[in-house]
């Protein structure tokens, strides 16, 4: 591909007459149905990149002027003998001239650390484009619900594990759906195939959030049962870590829990609780849970959340991107803190320009802090450059429901595969589609 972007082949200069948003931090041009990032100064400004490069020079600094002291000296060599004391400094200098030597392994391990990242650079741009035209990848294209191994009811949260084998929260159809990609069969691996609803050990009720662990255990948000289910690897049932069973707005109780996510290294859990307006954390282990985000009602306020149905653990800012539903807003919150900031969208206004949301629901972020909003109620997914709150629209239609290829209908849950791939879970076309990535 061109990185002039697709108006540069004539195959596409049907699509020069789209209206561009000029990205002003590369000044390049990102054009919907197709979005070309140029990332290279960013991952110049990479903090690992700065960290490294400032460690490599305040090294060169230090062992630089200590090898060339020896030299300095030389001169103190020729004068009279009475002087020989000064000959001698510099062996006192010489440990200092093999400090090099000592550190070069440790030195060396920086270099490549720095390499790996300035590899990054080497094609100085990163591209990012998506067909406009999807593929049912999940579910009937014709958008019929229905509960056999090749259909879904309904799908909301959608998740990768590390073989890029997908998971799907098959809400209304009470299970989640395993399938690998090409194959249009699923597999049932947490609730009843028969999509039997229920409150038992291995019945879920309107499952809409789940978190994996590496060794693909489940972590499932039962919303209609106020829990979260624990669902080993091959189990035929599950067992509650988190909620009671009941309604309520205590610590160790959801209303309407909706999203979960986990922390690999300790088990900790994070899941929204919609109609309490919060963010509750629950520690490994624990029984009730502490809430770390909202909590003071339903508002616009920045301490407040609205109808917070998505949200995205961001590890390299140790926050939380909260999609408020009814706010209309994405925000950034970060663990810690008694407030947020805004990220996309206008507090309590909503719209479909590309600055402004109508109930967006689900949420994700890429490596290079880019964000993916699904725009429900404007039936599109939104792509935010990373700092910038101008979207583009880079699946669906905005402002346009319907079943075609091109077309979305209350767009819930959206994800990247590893090779950028972007999933869209079609929830009221009962499908998944998969915007292919060039």
């Amino acid at each position: 591909m061109h990185r002039d972007g697709p108006c540069n082949d004539s195959h596409f200069n049907h699509l020069c007459s789209i209206e561009t948003i000029e990205c002003k931090q590369e000044n390049k041009k990102l054009m919907h149905p197709f979005i070309q990032v140029d990332i290279e100064n960013r991952l110049r400004q990479h903090p690992q990149l700065q960290q490294l490069q400032q460690q490599q020079q305040q090294r060169r600094q230090q062992h630089q002027p200590q090898q060339h002291q020896p030299q300095q000296h030389q001169p103190q060599q020729h004068q009279p003998q009475q002087h020989q004391p000064q000959q001698h400094q510099p062996q006192q200098h010489q440990p200092q001239q093999h400090q090099p030597q000592q550190q070069q392994p440790q030195l060396r391990q920086h270099q490549q650390q720095l390499q790996q990242v300035s590899n990054m650079l080497d094609a100085t741009t990163f591209t990012a484009r998506w067909n406009a035209t999807a593929t049912t990848v999940a579910g009937n294209a014709n958008g019929t619900a229905g509960v056999g191994v090749n259909q879904l009811n309904g799908p909301y949260l959608l998740r990768f594990d590390s073989s890029n084998t997908l998971y799907i929260a098959d809400s209304n159809n009470n299970r989640i759906q395993k399938m690998v990609i090409g194959n249009s069969t699923g597999t049932t691996v947490a609730g009843q195939a028969a999509g039997t609803s229920g409150a038992t050990s291995i019945t879920l009720n309107a499952p809409v959030g789940f978190a994996m662990d590496s060794s693909n255990n489940l972590y499932v948000v039962d919303k209609l049962n106020y829990r979260v289910m624990y669902w080993g690897n091959g189990a035929s049932s599950g067992s509650m870590i988190a909620g009671t069973g009941s309604v309520g707005s205590a610590n160790n109780q959801f209303d309407r829990p909706n999203m979960i996510e986990r922390v690999s290294s300790s088990g900790t859990l994070y899941i929204s609780d919609v109609n309490n307006e919060r963010i509750i954390q629950y520690l490994n282990g624990a029984s009730s849970g502490t809430v770390v985000a909202g909590g003071n009602g339903a508002g616009t306020s920045s301490n407040q959340l609205w109808d917070p149905f998505g949200f995205t653990l961001d590890s390299s800012t140790n926050s939380f991107i909260i999609a408020n539903y009814n706010a209309h807003t994405v925000v950034r919150w970060v663990i810690g803190a008694t407030s947020w900031t805004l990220l996309a969208g206008s507090a309590g206004v909503s719209g479909s320009s590309s600055t402004l949301l109508n109930g967006p629901v689900g949420v994700t972020v890429d490596q290079y802090e880019n964000i993916y909003v699904a725009d429900s109620g404007n039936h599109r997914i939104q792509f935010f450059l990373a700092g910038q709150s101008t979207a583009t629209t880079i699946a669906g239609v905005s402002g346009s429901s319907g079943t075609s290829a091109t077309q979305l209908n209350f767009p819930y849950g959206v994800t990247l595969d590893s090779q950028f791939n972007l999933y869209v879970s079609d929830t009221s076309n009962n499908r998944v589609q998969q915007f292919s990535r060039y």
